[in-house]
């Protein structure tokens, strides 16, 4: 099985755009309204997993979309995808979407790693980093339990501990090692603050 990422999507813009967004790439194969990336990079006539990794960034579609708010000029949504999050994607709807703004938070089942993103006229700036209160109350729209506290600080110290080792096998300063390590976790948060608080946009 598995480990499942559990991605949330927010896309802002223009009514007319997101309305086609919406129409273009979501669909009801079985019955159930999906995501689909098969609109967003057509992989219909490949049949190696290798080739579905290195398009989409992950190995399956995306399966169990939920959409959550939908009105004028917005769409709020989430879907899971095995192991990682699909950035190719999020990528090539940037450049379909030009003026659509995309922001992405995800979470890794296991708290092993969370994501925030965002994109717009074909940039973007993501990046990975520990999973916080914050994410997992905007992806799961719930506030953390003392359970999810203590597994972030489990996953947290596992890290350190590796961060450490590795700087003792390069002889480095065990100490300047964790201050760039914390330096890179805060540039990351900056700009998922940023994101969530926009007021002025990320991309010129």
């Amino acid at each position: 099985m598995p480990n499942w990422v559990t991605s949330r999507v927010v896309v802002k813009g223009p009514k007319a755009a997101v309305r086609e967004f919406k129409k273009d790439h979501f669909n009801k194969g079985s019955g159930e309204l999906g995501f689909d990336f098969n609109t967003v990079i057509d992989l219909h006539s490949h049949t190696t997993m290798e080739e579905v990794i290195a398009a989409w960034g992950t190995k399956w579609n995306a399966s169990d979309t939920q959409i959550l708010e939908s009105p004028p000029g917005s769409l709020d949504f989430t879907f899971m995808t095995p192991w990682s999050s699909p950035y190719p994607i999020y990528d090539r709807l940037s450049e379909l979407w030009p003026s659509l703004d995309f922001h992405v938070e995800a979470i890794e089942e296991g708290f092993e790693f969370a994501m925030i993103g965002d994109w717009h006229n074909g940039k973007g700036i993501h990046g990975e980093m520990f999973v916080t209160p914050e994410i997992i109350q905007f992806v799961y729209r719930r506030t953390p339990t003392e359970r999810d506290l203590q597994s972030i600080k489990k996953v947290a110290k596992y890290h350190e501990k590796q961060a450490q080792e590795w700087a003792e096998s390069q002889g480095m300063s065990t100490a300047g090692v964790l201050a760039l390590w914390g330096v890179g976790i805060a540039g990351i948060g900056f700009v998922a603050y940023k994101a969530r608080n926009r007021a002025t946009p990320l991309f010129p």
